[in-house]
């Protein structure tokens, strides 16, 4: 049988003192109430340069700076995380009605909320992803079309990860 307890603070109404009660539980492990502030600032930079008419190339780049807080009662953590993250791309176009292009960009995103089991910080989602593809545009732009490739790889993605004993 699993259960689930909330406790409640008992009062003396003689003298109007409280004890502190035991945090909720689950099957006797202790559910903690927490507090979570993140704040989130970027700087993007982008520019395309036209090498001749038919080669181009954009060169970027975001700086990110993340803030996480993360409390629970007597117990705070924080976390700065900043990066720089490049953005590259290139198209060729041999005709002006078909277009190669590649390009490679590196991001941070996902906010950091909550902490593991031994209390460290969870580091921000970062990703990298690669494309590569034609695209081609006839008859007067009445027909369009894209052949791409990508491969986009992500990193300290989120997963469940119940305490024992705990189903949720």
């Amino acid at each position: 049988m699993q259960t689930l307890t909330f406790p409640a603070t008992s009062i003396n109404v003689f003298t109007g003192a409280t004890n502190p009660n035991t945090p909720p539980s689950f099957n006797g492990v202790p559910l903690r109430l927490t507090d979570y502030l993140n704040s989130w600032y970027g700087l993007y930079l982008q520019d395309q340069v036209d090498i001749t008419d038919q080669l181009h190339l954009l060169l970027g780049g975001r700086y990110d700076n993340t803030d996480s807080f993360f409390g629970t009662a007597g117990q705070t953590r924080n976390k700065n995380t900043d990066k720089l993250n490049p953005r590259y791309g290139i198209v060729y176009q041999p005709w002006k009605f078909l277009s190669l292009y590649g390009h490679y960009v590196e991001s941070m995103g996902g906010m950091i909320n909550g902490q593991s089991f031994d209390g460290k910080l969870f580091d921000p989602e970062t990703a990298t992803e690669y494309e590569g593809g034609i695209k081609v545009e006839l008859l007067d732009g009445q027909f369009s079309g894209t052949l791409a490739y990508f491969d986009l790889t992500k990193q300290n993605v989120l997963t469940p990860d119940p305490a024992p004993g705990i189903p949720f």
